[in-house]
């Protein structure tokens, strides 16, 4: 207690700490208002065993209704109109299928894959790809 220096010191810090935590706090909350960002379309395929797949997907926009589009071994499928959200549950031809939708103005979900037929290796790559869709990852596969 003997040093002055080092009680001034200390004070100093306490004054810029007590000057600065309020305008930090005043620009974290000017950071966090009440907009929020649009939600990027979503999608998700599971394997539901005897080679049937359900397909679920959400524009996150009911004003925006989707297309399904799906490719099969690289070839262009088909292109299939949806609602702005739902599920389908049927068979997909055997091979890598990826599918997708497109929901206009609400935007473009990203790509998931399924390996059909349904057996343990395919079915763990079809989750894999459905999976990491669900944490915005499009899968490297």
């Amino acid at each position: 207690m003997g040093n002055g220096h080092l009680a001034k010191g200390a004070v100093r810090a306490a004054v810029a700490t007590a000057a600065i935590a309020p305008m930090v706090a005043i620009g974290i909350a000017a950071g966090t208002g009440s907009v929020s960002a649009a939600q990027a379309p979503s999608i998700s395929i599971a394997s539901v065993g005897n080679g049937a797949y359900t397909v679920t997907w959400d524009s996150h926009d009911p004003k925006s209704p989707c297309t399904a589009h799906i490719t099969s071994d690289g070839q262009p499928e088909r292109l299939s109109p949806l609602t702005a959200s739902g599920t389908n549950t049927g068979s997909l031809p055997g091979g890598r299928t990826q599918l997708f939708v497109d929901c206009g103005t609400a935007g473009r979900s990203l790509t998931v894959s399924a390996y059909a037929p349904s057996n343990p290796v395919n079915d763990i790559l079809t989750l894999f790809s459905s999976g990491l869709a669900g944490f915005g990852i499009q899968a490297p596969f």
